[in-house]
């Protein structure tokens, strides 16, 4: 047995808009109140070494989600907003 590798040096929680089969456009975005992600984290071994490297939010990049409501991108709105809490923690909340 071999110990399972992943390469690369991401972690990603992520949270997408679905859409009906077939059809590629967006279902509404239920409104889901507030999330808060508790004790967010990542371990590595680097590989050379066998060091356990622990990674946790500081420098990570949050995204918020918006909906073009005209032709341009002048005319979005941000139906899902990220802060970030602590360098483990972050919340996500519905507006």
């Amino acid at each position: 047995d071999q110990p399972f590798n992943i390469p690369g040096a991401t972690a990603e929680w992520v949270m997408e808009r679905s859409a009906a089969p077939g059809n590629p456009t967006p279902l509404q975005l239920p409104d889901y109140g507030t999330v808060v992600f508790h004790d967010c984290g990542a371990s590595a071994i680097n590989m050379d070494t066998g060091a356990t490297v622990e990674r946790n939010l500081s420098g990570a990049k949050l995204i918020d989600m918006y909906v073009v409501k005209k032709e341009t991108p002048e005319r979005t709105e941000k139906p899902s907003i990220t802060k970030a809490i602590d360098p483990t923690e972050f919340l996500t909340y519905f507006r």
